[in-house]
């Protein structure tokens, strides 16, 4: 089997490095830098066998689901629907598998509950803070604009210094 030539490769990654934003520029520089390769028959030859194997293995693909979808073997109904099993429906039906703290109530140890709590009311102040921040900033920044195009640093500050007061 023909393999690509490794030359190749570097060049279609160095191009796709520089070119970032436009793919078919990358693919026009490295077509020109390929073509100028001392090797450019072998890669030519690698390019007309993957091709060509595509090909093969297309049609067989092609051939195989045309014999199932004619013994009506293919296209079905699923085997296995995931998440209807019984077992996992018993599993979400304990209220003990409620994930809490990066695991479960039911695993949990007395000594740890009033820690989690207390993470949990910190995460809840956090997520309430943020929220409040941005109904503020939705009144005041136009749907089509970014928060610092139209807030300064100086009035956000404030913002956050008179929110934070406001919380304490």
């Amino acid at each position: 089997m023909e393999k690509i030539p490794p030359e190749v490769h570097d060049i279609a990654r160095r191009c796709a490095e520089k070119h970032k934003q436009d793919v078919n520029v990358a693919i026009a520089a490295a077509y020109e830098q390929v073509m100028k390769l001392d090797n450019f028959d072998e890669f030519v030859l690698a390019l007309a066998h993957a091709a060509v194997s595509d090909l093969v293995y297309d049609c067989r693909h092609q051939s195989a689901r045309a014999m199932k979808i004619a013994a009506g073997a293919y296209g079905g109904p699923a085997k296995v629907i995931v998440g209807l099993s019984g077992s996992v429906q018993r599993v979400y039906e304990s209220l003990y598998n409620y994930r809490i703290a990066g695991t479960v109530l039911g695993c949990l140890y007395g000594r740890d509950l009033a820690d989690i709590a207390s993470k949990e009311a910190e995460k809840a102040s956090g997520h309430r803070f943020n929220a409040d921040l941005c109904a503020k900033l939705a009144t005041m920044v136009p749907d089509d604009k970014r928060v610092h195009d139209v807030v300064s640093e100086k009035t956000l500050g404030n913002l956050f210094r008179n929110m934070e007061k406001a919380k304490a």
